[in-house]
């Protein structure tokens, strides 16, 4: 696997010039033909966080690699230690794996080498921030939960008969009394089943009768919309209903009545 392929490279700038150690003489004990680097890290933004170093030899047969890895900085870890073991392709391969703490902000470079060899791994850049701070662990506190559990407790108790409900912070509501409302439900009034007034439309000029009465009532409908609203505006729903034609040349038609709702 190539250090570019790590889904996400980071290591921790715990690699201070205090706490690396000098190399110690000694050479390895196989050939070394090639060094990758890379770094995974524990997920999300919060420091301290767990990232795990990850550095691979590939051998010609089996033995022990010393690592060494190195930052930009010019300081460099003591010698890690790894053995070649056979892979399902035959070929063999010493994996190092080590695990830090991420403190502060990365902006670095990384590499690996393997002592007697002159092979080393490509410069891994790391850039990465800490937003937060990750939670502590209170000694003594609950145990570790499955996430099954978590929600047993997060959900709504079933209420027993009898007891009060539970309300936030924990103080339960009176028996038989409502929470009260913050904002007054506000007085309102069920409106009459018919207007108090007649309403009358025209059609002036229509070819028949019964053409010129149907479309005063379309008439009518749409002003009793615009006065008392869309419930009133039916006139299968009118009462004291007046219907009046004349014929002059064309037929000119009066229609009344008093809007009524359902």
């Amino acid at each position: 696997m190539l250090a570019n392929c790590i889904n996400r490279t980071v290591l921790t700038t715990g690699f201070t010039a205090a706490s690396l150690a000098l190399l110690s003489a000694g050479v390895s004990a196989v050939e070394v033909s090639q060094v990758q680097l890379g770094f995974t890290d524990s997920g999300g933004n919060l420091c301290p966080r767990v990232v795990t170093l990850k550095a691979w030899a590939h051998t010609d047969g089996p033995g022990v690699v010393e690592f060494v890895i190195r930052n930009s900085s010019g300081n460099k870890t003591g010698v890690m230690t790894a053995s070649a073991v056979k892979g399902p392709t035959g070929n063999w391969l010493a994996t190092l794996t080590h695990k830090f703490q991420i403190t502060t902000d990365v902006d670095t470079k990384y590499m690996a080498e393997v002592r007697g060899s002159p092979k080393i791994s490509p410069w891994v850049p790391l850039k990465e921030d800490c937003v937060g701070e990750a939670p502590k662990t209170v000694p003594g506190g609950p145990s570790a939960r499955h996430v099954s559990e978590r929600d047993q407790d997060d959900a709504p108790k079933r209420h027993i008969p009898g007891k009060p409900l539970p309300q936030g912070g924990g103080k339960p509501i009176p028996d038989g009394k409502p929470i009260p409302d913050t904002k007054p439900i506000p007085d309102t009034k069920p409106l009459p089943q018919c207007a108090s007034k007649t309403v009358t439309a025209e059609r002036a000029g229509a070819v028949t009768r019964i053409g010129g009465i149907q479309t005063a009532w379309i008439a009518w409908e749409h002003s009793v919309k615009k006065i008392y609203g869309a419930q009133y505006a039916n006139s299968m729903r009118a009462k004291n209903t007046k219907e009046d034609c004349r014929f002059s040349g064309m037929f000119n038609c009066m229609v009344s009545g008093i809007p009524c709702r359902p």
